[in-house]
């Protein structure tokens, strides 16, 4: 029987694999704990609301869960319970576009007027008589 070596490690792979699964049942040097959470509001760089994510601990703990921004999903034997009939937030309702769109609308019919102000102010010939 041959034993395949790991050129960075010198160790074989069936030791690597041994010392992967200690490193998920328990914190370890190689391997931090990381615990997943349901959002319940959108956080920028992890998730839209109701999405089950994996965040580090003291992420969790610290700023997520006590801001009430996620709170925890069980455990069992170190993978996260999930429901049976979940799946991620693939798409967005149409209505969250409906209430963006008119507010873009708004804004860019203040930049016309207050360019157009700015380019009579400029022009001296255009200027209006101040006495």
């Amino acid at each position: 029987m041959t034993t395949l070596l790991n050129i960075t490690t010198r160790r074989s792979i069936s030791a690597l694999r041994y010392s992967n699964t200690l490193c998920q049942a328990r914190r370890c040097k190689f391997k931090k704990a990381d615990t997943h959470v349901y959002l319940l509001k959108a956080v920028d760089g992890l998730g839209e609301r109701g999405d089950i994510v994996e965040v580090g601990l003291g992420h969790a703990r610290n700023y997520l869960v006590p801001f009430k921004l996620a709170y925890y999903v069980p455990r069992l034997r170190g993978k996260a319970v999930l429901p049976s009939d979940w799946k991620p937030n693939a798409q967005t309702s149409q209505d969250d576009i409906a209430e963006i769109t008119p507010a873009i609308w708004s804004d860019t019919s203040e930049i016309k007027s207050t360019e157009k102000v700015a380019r009579t102010m400029s022009d001296p010939l255009q200027r209006p008589f101040i006495q």
